[in-house]
């Protein structure tokens, strides 16, 4: 006759109501709020990640809103939020691991926000594309791309603004200077963040194809700003 083995483990039920177990609830519910704010970033800044991401970027974006719920000061275990934590760790966070955007493009882009109007300004300056971008294979274009959010990570509602440069031939020739300007609500309480990417394109007959160029495709977080 077959033995039948035991179920081993600690049941689900248990784990929700016995004593023993409040710091695993604790931690189980702040791993969850980690889980939600990784998933809302990537919804909100999916228009400027679809072609700059890896395979590890949900687990890579959870480990750094964990370290964010663990360093909220005023609420007490199990109850820490991302909008009361150490939210300047998601600066400079890369969307794609392979490249930032300081790997592929190699000029400096002054970003400023301003909460009173809530306008964030991306300053392109003048450069020679051949010098100051990362060349990918079958790069003939790129453009340079802003999004800007206004995000409650507790209600999970937010604002959004993307703005893109046209896309520039990659060549000698100087760019003109350029401006990206993103319209966020004015006097916003919420937690602003604002990535800044690139992207390249193939021109086939006059139509630009985006390259799916995992190693130089680029999204980066470059300025984070929480209300006083």
């Amino acid at each position: 006759m077959a033995k039948t083995q035991a179920k081993s483990g600690v049941s689900g039920d248990r784990i929700k109501t016995d004593a023993a177990f409040e710091r695993t609830r604790e931690n189980n519910a702040e791993f969850a709020r980690a889980g939600k704010a990784a998933k809302l970033l990537r919804r909100i800044f999916r228009d400027v990640t679809i072609h700059a991401k890896d395979r590890i970027t949900q687990a890579r974006l959870v480990k750094v809103a964990s370290r964010i719920v663990l360093a909220d000061p005023i609420n007490e275990r199990g109850k820490r939020t991302v909008n009361n934590g150490d939210v300047q760790q998601f600066e400079n966070f890369h969307f794609n691991e392979r490249a930032g955007i300081s790997d592929s493009l190699f000029v400096r882009c002054p970003v400023s926000f301003n909460r009173v109007s809530g306008e964030v300004i991306v300053n392109i300056p003048s450069f020679v594309p051949r010098q100051g971008v990362q060349q990918a294979p079958g790069t003939t274009h790129f453009r340079i791309l802003a999004a800007a959010a206004a995000i409650n990570f507790v209600t999970e509602k937010y604002e959004y603004a993307m703005q893109t440069t046209p896309e520039i031939p990659l060549n000698l020739d100087p760019t003109q200077a350029a401006t990206l300007t993103l319209a966020l609500p004015a006097n916003s309480k919420d937690i602003v963040l604002v990535a800044l990417g690139i992207e390249y394109y193939q021109m086939v007959n006059s139509r630009g194809y985006s390259l799916k160029s995992g190693e130089y495709n680029a999204t980066t977080i470059v300025l984070v700003d929480k209300a006083a």
